[in-house]
């Protein structure tokens, strides 16, 4: 270990990058927590031995070059499916470098302090949280790579849901909340005050029981209503093509045609599954219309025209060929559904299409008969925490619906994060979620987390399932991220109290 510190030390803009690297490997569908346990520990090496301020910030900005080139890698697949493969890796790069400067504000807290000590470190798990919060709400928001989503896979000897048990902690601070009290536990831990790395221990043993208890209270219960989803695993390079439209289409109906065990209340289709405006189709609607079952629906993506705008929408067809009810996607992709400061940027969207995708209303609850009323989200829409529920709804919705299209991303990390990242919401909105996704991956999951269905990344197939029941709100749902701020402020209230008392018994 010496070694390794040595070489870093002496390499230190390098090292920071590969520190930083090695950290993103925590995140799925690796899931190695030691690997953020010893990249933090190096940073924090290197910044206690940086001598000016300009060596801090170079360190942290390269630190975060490499976790985000490592973390965020697969959106350079992308660019493979629209036969510009060339752009992947300047995109990725340009990507890291502007996520890497949400890193830079952490040395504005830890400055005051002094190097190695405990409040320094305490002010580091301060800054990160609050630079995660930022990173997230800022120019649209980039809620991804977030510490809280780590604890997605650990099992231990007689704790087989060690992970999910802390996890369930998201639904009383949210994700970032997590997000602070996972980052203060390692950098306790790796520390070398003995006192504080066994309360961070002890911290990380009272999340675990904490969710142990809320998941043995809340036991998985199941609503008497039945729904089919169905992942197809149309590769994107086919997707759109005109001479491939009625292959796809026929593909969803055989796979939504199949003979089920129990009546359907709905056929559930992935984004943008319907690649045609359906709203100026009837020919279309009533193909489709074949396979809408009994007094039920067919809940599919599709794009949509009204006027010169085109929106992404999830919309519903009923047995008579008819769209009942209609969601806009409201918080649309840059670059990717829309390009912004369009007027300057000589760029157009990555998508097919010439026109840019306009904005809906904003988030709505949609109530369809025979099922319970649900939160419509469509692919980046469920990765914002507590903006997954409209403010507007008299009703509370019962459950979160989000269709989404994976195979962007080809096989990469990129669709299991995607999955980590969705899987939160519904712990901390206390709401079940199904995952309905073109590929990668689709599941039903209950309002503590647990994946009680799953289609793996390019399964072609369909699951059959009872819609899982909702818990009472939780405290995360009621009051979003107000117990993080008190967290943070008394964090640093705390460390600065401490660092006065070294000074004075100095």
């Amino acid at each position: 270990m010496n070694k390794i510190l040595h070489f870093i030390l002496n390499n230190p803009r390098g090292g920071a990058m590969l520190l930083g690297a090695v950290a993103a490997l925590s995140f799925a569908p690796i899931y190695c927590i030691f690997a953020l346990f010893f990249g933090v520990w190096g940073l924090l090496h290197l910044i206690d031995d940086a001598i000016n301020t300009r060596q801090l910030y170079e360190r942290l900005y390269a630190f975060g070059l490499g976790f985000f080139g490592v973390g965020t890698y697969w959106v350079g697949l992308s660019f493979r499916t629209i036969d510009i493969g060339w752009l992947g890796f300047p995109a990725v790069a340009m990507l890291s470098a502007i996520l890497a400067v949400f890193v830079l504000p952490i040395g504005l807290f830890i400055k005051p302090f002094k190097p190695k000590s405990v409040e320094r470190r305490i002010a580091f798990a301060v800054g990160f949280a609050l630079c995660e919060w930022l990173r997230g709400h800022m120019f649209t928001g980039f809620p991804w790579s977030l510490i809280g989503s780590v604890w997605g896979a650990y099992t231990l000897p007689g704790m087989n849901d060690l992970g999910l048990s802390i996890l369930q902690m998201v639904s009383f601070v949210g994700v970032y909340g997590l997000s602070f009290l996972t980052m203060l536990a390692v950098v306790l831990i790796t520390g070398t005050n003995r006192t504080a790395s066994i309360i961070a221990l002890n911290g990380i043993i009272v999340c675990s029981f904490f969710g142990g208890l809320r998941m043995n209270d809340a036991k998985t219960e199941l609503l008497p209503v039945n729904l089919r989803m169905i992942q197809p695993s149309i590769d994107q390079h086919l997707k759109w093509l005109p001479e491939k439209f009625e292959h796809n289409i026929e593909l969803q109906l055989a796979l939504s045609g199949l003979k089920a065990e129990r009546s359907l209340s709905a056929i559930i289709w992935p984004e943008a599954a319907v690649t045609r405006i359906l709203n100026e189709s009837l020919e279309l609607r009533e193909i489709l219309s074949t396979i809408v079952p009994q007094n039920g629906h067919l809940i599919t993506g599709t794009p949509r025209r009204e006027g010169d705008k085109i929106f992404t929408t999830l919309s519903v067809l009923n047995e008579k060929a008819e769209i009942t009810h209609t969601y806009k996607k409201s918080h649309l992709v840059p670059f990717g559904e829309y390009v912004p400061f369009k007027k300057i940027l000589p760029v157009e969207k990555v998508t097919p299409g010439a026109l840019d995708f306009a904005e809906g209303d904003g988030l709505k609850t949609l109530k369809i008969s025979a099922l319970p009323p649900f939160s419509p989200l469509i692919c980046f829409e469920a990765l914002f925490p507590g903006e997954v529920v409209s403010k507007n709804s008299v009703k509370r919705p019962e459950w979160l619906l989000n269709i989404t299209n994976d195979a962007w991303y080809g096989v990469s990390a990129g669709p299991y994060q995607h999955l980590a990242l969705v899987r939160i919401r519904a712990i901390e909105e206390g709401l079940p979620l199904v995952r309905v996704a073109n590929n990668g991956v689709s599941a039903v999951i209950d309002p503590c987390g647990r994946i009680l269905h799953k289609l793996g990344l390019n399964d072609i197939g369909f699951i059959d399932f009872e819609l899982p029941k909702a818990l009472p709100r939780t405290f995360y749902s009621r009051f979003k991220d107000s117990f993080l701020w008190g967290l943070l402020i008394i964090s640093m209230i705390g460390a600065l109290i401490m660092r006065r008392r070294h000074t004075v018994t100095v």
